[in-house]
């Protein structure tokens, strides 16, 4: 297992950390034009991580706008089957469901 991080940025939390074959990266709060470019500098850090798998968690958003959807299409777009998404709250995943990025992305 490798160091984890923790980063904070305005409303948005971010932890970082390497489990096994895994990169798991998990967001907090709200993920937005402000805050999505810490969430890329992450999801950067992961895929140049030779993990076989990266895991983006966002059970624990509470807002998310089409700047944080851009960054997550984006990465699974750079790699595409790598990147795994754990579902977040209705009111989050309604913005995937609303702009067909839901059939794009690997939920888990």
């Amino acid at each position: 297992m490798s160091e984890l991080r923790n980063v904070v940025f305005e409303l948005l939390r971010l932890r970082s950390q390497r489990e096994g074959d895994t990169h798991r990266v998990s967001a907090e709060g709200e993920l937005d034009l402000s805050s999505s470019p810490a969430l890329a500098r992450e999801l950067s850090v992961a895929r140049e991580s030779d993990a076989a798998s990266i895991e983006l968690d966002l059970s624990g958003l509470t807002f998310v706008d089409c700047a944080g959807l851009r960054v997550i299409l984006c990465t699974d777009a750079r790699e595409p089957g790598r990147l795994k998404v754990r579902r977040g709250p209705e009111n989050v995943h309604r913005v995937f469901s609303l702009t067909s990025a839901a059939r794009q992305l690997s939920f888990v």
